[in-house]
């Protein structure tokens, strides 16, 4: 892999955060589909990564799609980890929704224990909401 994939908005000033990306990868299966470590695809878990660019591996063997996804789940956990604690909860179109559902997920399975409760809060709150 030669180059960083494109993240766009408020994720393209940071750094790529290898922990959140390597939770966006396992979320989209894809060390199972696309990874070539053999350790990645039977544990469908993310074991491998590029140093130098601080992306999962299996980033670099993904198609044009694979990547659209790749970055726009990324981009949104990024957002959501971000602002979490103030963020409208469900945007208006149900597109974004689904997005926006899975990268809950991603943060979900992300942040530090000592957050977890005010997160399951945020939570229950958004499912309230819906």
């Amino acid at each position: 892999m030669t180059d960083t994939p494109d993240i766009p908005d408020t994720a393209a000033s940071e750094p790529l955060d290898l922990k959140l990306a390597i939770c966006v990868v396992e979320m989209l299966a894809t060390p199972q589909l696309a990874c070539r470590h053999r350790k990645c695809r039977r544990g469908n878990r993310c074991h491998y990564h590029v140093i130098e660019e601080g992306v999962p591996a299996c980033v670099g063997n993904f198609r044009q799609a694979q990547l659209d996804a790749f970055v726009a789940l990324y981009a949104d956990a990024f957002y959501v980890r971000n602002n979490w604690r103030g963020l409208d909860l469900i945007p208006p179109e149900a597109e974004q929704r689904e997005l926006r559902d899975a990268a809950f997920e991603v943060v979900r399975r992300t942040l530090p224990r000592h957050e977890w409760p005010a997160f399951s809060r945020r939570l229950r709150i958004r499912e309230r909401a819906a």
